[in-house]
């Protein structure tokens, strides 16, 4: 029998624990209770609602209120002891707070979501919502034993929302995005994403900030998403220093003025097997790729075109199925960018690109070491030698090599 709700004394200066299902019968009764406790709670007061092992299947909870002093806690030895599955038709979500409200932690469960995802990259009309969504200004922190599956959105931030990770969090089979900020802000450092798909609109992104949004994922990783690893667009910006995309369409993604920040810093930002390009700008996306590893992609390392940049400062682009390095009406700028053994040219400047380096090098590639098309490149000291098909091929274009 479920014993009587806790009473709770006037202040509560203390911790204290909530059980579910012992205590309350379910998370929703027990986060009813703290919110009638709110204004109670002393300066040392604290509560903890502690969700036994078990299934639990479940509406959208919204957290209506904000505190700093309660937390949602499962098994953090062992999440997978702790499956919250929620229904997400009607583009519900599993947890979420708006409005400015939310609580300190969520920590040790397994979100699960339940109807809308009907298999790999398919999806129910209207099942759009998040495993944890914060709206306008609302926050909340997810522990690293947080693990979220088949929602369209893992982790969503939106309009002044915040969501900070800490290191672990893992999203998989995710719709559009497994962590999604728009017009909002998330940390998800060291954290994972896996398995995005939404096959008929185009969609499946790891990380993806837009609209402004911002992402810290550095030291994060991406695989088997549908589009790319790592996203940034429409004025939307990411950290992804010494990160790693793989087994992705592109790894690394930014368009309409998006800006991936992936410079290596103590490891290299690795793109690498990707079944498109490492890392792909267009339509004035600004990717900053200093000292970066693009190798064994199936079309290219570096692709930039439609008036976007490419920082190629010290990367290195080996074995592509590709060129090394592409500009088609975009910029690639930098010095010391390698590319080796790539199955087409070394380096593509077409149609009014422009090339900006020294010390380029150019080694081993089927193609030509720098082929160079109606463009402009600035290339002092740059070296090329044992390509297939020659050091250089120049048309119609400016060319400065001392």
């Amino acid at each position: 029998m479920m014993g009587k709700p806790p009473t709770v004394e006037t202040p509560l200066n203390h911790w204290r624990q909530l059980q579910i299902p012992h205590d309350f019968a379910s998370i929703h009764e027990a986060l009813v209770f703290c919110k009638a406790q709110v204004l109670q709670l002393g300066q040392q007061g604290f509560i903890q609602i502690k969700i036994a092992d078990g299934d639990y299947y479940l509406d959208q909870i919204e957290i209506d209120f904000f505190s700093d002093r309660v937390e949602i806690i499962g098994n953090v030895n062992n999440p997978d002891r702790v499956q919250l599955h929620f229904n997400a038709l009607n583009n519900r979500c599993g947890f979420l707070m708006q409005r400015g409200n939310g609580i300190f932690k969520i920590d040790g469960v397994t979100i699960n979501g339940m109807l809308g995802f009907q298999g790999y990259g398919q999806w129910a009309d209207e099942s759009y919502g998040a495993g944890v969504m914060c709206l306008h200004n609302s926050q909340v922190l997810l522990g690293s034993q947080v693990r979220i599956n088949r929602f369209y959105y893992g982790v969503a931030a939106r309009y002044g929302g915040s969501v900070r990770c800490e290191p672990g969090v893992i999203v998989q089979f995710a719709g559009d995005a497994g962590f999604f900020a728009y017009a909002g802000s998330i940390d998800a450092q060291h954290c994972e994403a896996y398995h995005c798909a939404h096959l008929s609109d185009g969609l499946g992104f790891g990380f993806c900030a837009e609209s402004g949004g911002f992402i810290n994922a550095d030291n994060s990783r991406a695989a088997h998403h549908h589009m790319a690893g790592f996203y940034a667009l429409t004025n939307g910006a990411m950290w992804c220093h010494d990160s790693s995309a793989t087994d992705n369409r592109h790894g690394y993604m930014a368009i309409h003025s998006g800006v991936l920040t992936c410079n290596s810093i103590n490891q290299s930002t690795n793109a690498y097997q990707n079944f498109g390009y490492g890392y792909f700008a267009d339509n004035g996306g600004h990717i900053l790729a200093n000292r970066c590893l693009g190798n064994e992609n199936s079309q290219g390392g570096f692709f930039a075109r439609h008036y976007a940049t490419i920082d190629i400062t010290h990367a290195h682009a080996n074995h592509n199925g590709g060129a090394g390095y592409t500009a088609i009406n975009a910029t690639l700028f930098g010095n010391g960018a390698q590319a080796r053994f790539n199955q087409g040219d070394g380096f593509v400047i077409g149609q009014a690109g422009f090339l900006d380096g020294e010390f380029l090098m150019a080694y081993g590639n089927q193609g030509v070491g720098f082929n160079l098309n109606q463009c402009q490149a600035f290339m002092p000291r740059a070296r090329g030698w044992k390509n297939s098909q020659g050091r250089m091929q120049k048309n119609r274009s400016w060319v400065a090599t001392r």
